[in-house]
């Protein structure tokens, strides 16, 4: 035989899931926690962009001089390393990973 499975009522008051309202201490911790995230992101966002500053004065040096080698190294720093060409593709079934550019063109 089956058991029966009791469902609430829709309209009962689950004590877990009471609003911040009728909890006042978890909006007074809702708050805090915000304005020490916001202080925190500011001061982040601060240092990043005297980060970045610094180093567009240090690349325009770089351009000024005609110093090459160390444009190019202030700007991988920036921007990151350059992809390395191709990215692998399947195959149109999905079977076989394609890896080398001939492969790639010849499928294609």
């Amino acid at each position: 035989m089956r058991t029966r499975r009791r469902y609430r009522h829709c309209c009962q008051k689950n004590t877990a899931l009471q609003s911040t309202s009728e909890r006042p201490h978890l909006t007074i911790k809702k708050d805090a926690c915000g304005n020490t995230k916001r202080k925190a992101q500011t001061k982040l966002r601060d240092m990043q962009d005297l980060w970045y500053i610094k180093k567009a004065n240090e690349i325009q040096g770089y351009a000024d001089s005609h110093d090459t080698k160390r444009f190019y190294d202030a700007l991988k720093t920036v921007c990151g390393q350059q992809s390395s060409g191709s990215s692998p593709l399947l195959t149109a079934y999905g079977t076989q990973l394609l890896t080398e550019k001939k492969q790639i063109l010849e499928v294609g």
